[in-house]
């Protein structure tokens, strides 16, 4: 039986990562005992914390395999060496106390795969880190952001989804580096909130349905979006204000309660440049896209193959003091002319 538990973990995985990591522990919510070794599949600690905690006391890289089943934990993680927790993917871990983040990471370099995080303050809270990477996971269901994540030098974040969260499903502050691969993001707060920020790179985009806005960024370097669907937010679809440079691929963003797209250059930062490509901007309560100036300047926008079609308000709203060149770009059937300089 034991064997068979561990068939629907990730056999093949722990195979392969035990020889790249300086230890390996097991945790087991229905075969384990924390007074166990952790050390194999057949003897596995019986709670992650458990797991973790021995982890911490091993110089170099760990790794903890976490069987299919549920986890009423909440989750304290500090070691300054590389720690990976990896789940089945049927690994569930819920808080014991619901006033406490469900995994809380204080430095190091972590990676949090194939788990679902629920019901606690964050789902996931890291901060002062060198590196988090968060891939295959579900956040859901907790009382404020699923996943906060400040002073971090690089976060990386892929095919996960973030929904039902209280406050935003991703929540990022003075993150140096961003990237972010196949992210769902369904009836949060904000879908993402990234303030103070480097570097942000995104592709294959999905943010539905969340009570603010579905991607919203303030005081940030750069942002870079490839591939997105934007929809049904419940006030601007995109709202990137004070960020020095954006660039936009194939993205579309309709059916919000506010504008598709706004850029608001404040006054800490000037947009330098505004680059949208293939993008589709219709149907919103506001303007397809509003590009504007308040204290700070937009120097210059590059509309190319767009469509701005059936919004409430203009299709382009763009009154800025730089340059905006406009290629293949349609906008008919809106609610109010555009504005242009």
């Amino acid at each position: 039986m034991r064997s068979a538990h561990w068939i629907c973990g990730c056999l093949l995985i722990v195979a392969a990562a035990t020889s790249v990591h300086a230890a390996a522990f097991f945790v087991d919510a229905d075969l384990g005992d924390d007074s166990n070794p952790g050390t194999s599949a057949a003897s596995p600690f019986a709670t992650i914390q458990r797991a973790i905690d021995e982890a911490g006391d091993v110089p170099g890289p760990d790794m903890i395999h976490i069987a299919c089943g549920e986890y009423e934990e909440n989750l304290a993680i500090d070691d300054p060496d590389k720690l990976t927790l990896a789940g089945s993917g049927a690994s569930l871990v819920t808080a014991a106390d619901p006033d406490e983040h469900v995994i809380e990471i204080d430095g190091g370099d972590v990676t949090i795969s194939n788990l679902e995080v629920a019901g606690g303050d964050d789902g996931i809270r890291a901060d002062d880190m060198v590196s988090l990477t968060v891939r295959n996971v579900v956040v859901t269901g907790n009382a404020d952001e699923g996943l906060q994540a400040g002073n971090v030098e690089n976060v990386k974040i892929s095919n996960s989804t973030f929904s039902e969260n209280e406050g935003d499903g991703v929540n990022l502050e003075e993150v140096d580096v961003a990237t972010i691969n196949g992210i769902t993001l369904l009836e949060n707060d904000d879908g993402i909130d990234i303030e103070a920020s480097g570097e942000i790179h995104v592709t294959q985009l999905t943010a539905c349905g969340n009570l603010d806005e579905g991607f919203e960024v303030d005081d940030t370097a750069s942002v870079v979006i490839v591939g997105g669907t934007v929809s049904g937010n419940y006030d601007d679809g995109l709202d990137l204000d004070d960020t020095q440079s954006v660039r936009l691929v194939s993205v579309v963003s309709t059916g919000n309660v506010g504008n598709g797209l706004q850029i608001e250059a404040e006054e800490d930062f000037d947009t330098e440049v505004l680059t949208v490509v293939n993008g589709v901007f219709s149907e919103n309560g506001e303007d397809g896209i509003k590009v504007v100036e308040l204290g700070a300047v937009v120097h210059r926008v590059g509309l190319t193959n767009i469509s701005a079609r059936e919004n409430v308000e203009s299709g382009l709203d763009i009154d800025i003091s730089g340059s905006v060149k406009l290629a293949r770009v349609i906008s008919e059937d809106n609610g109010e002319d555009d504005i242009l300089p």
